[in-house]
């Protein structure tokens, strides 16, 4: 079977199941499209925290190294910084991005579900 003619399939049986439960698929779409972004965004910040969590162990073994070599903790840290600041300011940029992106996306999905007719 085609990608074409599965997406299809998933459509029929959608709009069938939603018109017996007496719901309308454009609202059934629209928090549906909703739950993806939020589950979207909440897996893009779990990761911009896992990678914060990795300068801050940086962070921690340029600590550990001061007294012994004050000029490669100064580098360690550096590092970190480096990390730090690439994580904040994609985190800004993907949001604009997403913002923008997700804007778009629910009213697009209630043309698919008729498209699809």
């Amino acid at each position: 079977m085609s990608n074409t003619s599965d997406t299809s399939s998933v459509l029929d049986t959608a709009r069938s199941a939603a018109a017996e439960a007496g719901l309308d698929p454009a609202k059934l779409a629209q928090d549906v499209g909703a739950k993806l972004k939020d589950a979207a965004e909440s897996q893009k910040h779990a990761g911009a925290e896992k990678v914060m969590g990795v300068a801050r162990a940086i962070r921690n073994a340029a600590g550990n190294i001061e007294q012994e070599s004050p000029e490669m903790a100064r580098y360690v840290r550096s590092a970190a910084s480096s990390i730090e600041s690439f994580t904040r300011d994609f985190d800004i940029a993907r949001s604009m991005i997403s913002a923008r992106r997700w804007s778009t996306w629910p009213s697009a999905v209630p043309a698919c579900f008729s498209r699809a007719r």
